[in-house]
């Protein structure tokens, strides 16, 4: 499995735990085809207008890093004492 140009299924993923006896794969095989169903990004089942807000996201600028901003916010919700250090 160290080819990085080959896209590997769930079908060999599980095919090569049982080969190389991986034990924690095989035990939870189900837990592991669920999260692939859940992760699998080939087929995404979402609406194209969805897709088109992630890519946005994605390209937006970064905004940057505003400390005194953070710090306002938690003054204004009174999370210092549960924030070690919230004022450096």
């Amino acid at each position: 499995m160290q080819d990085s140009t080959h896209i590997y299924n769930l079908e060999e993923l599980i095919d090569y735990a049982e080969k190389y006896n991986i034990p924690k794969l095989i035990e939870n095989k189900k837990l592991v085809e669920r999260n692939y169903k859940l992760m699998q990004l080939s087929n995404v089942d979402i609406s194209e207008s969805i897709k088109t807000i992630v890519k946005e996201k994605i390209n937006e600028k970064i905004p940057r890093l505003a400390k005194y901003k953070i710090q306002v916010m938690i003054l204004e919700d009174k999370l210092f004492t549960a924030i070690k250090n919230s004022t450096v």
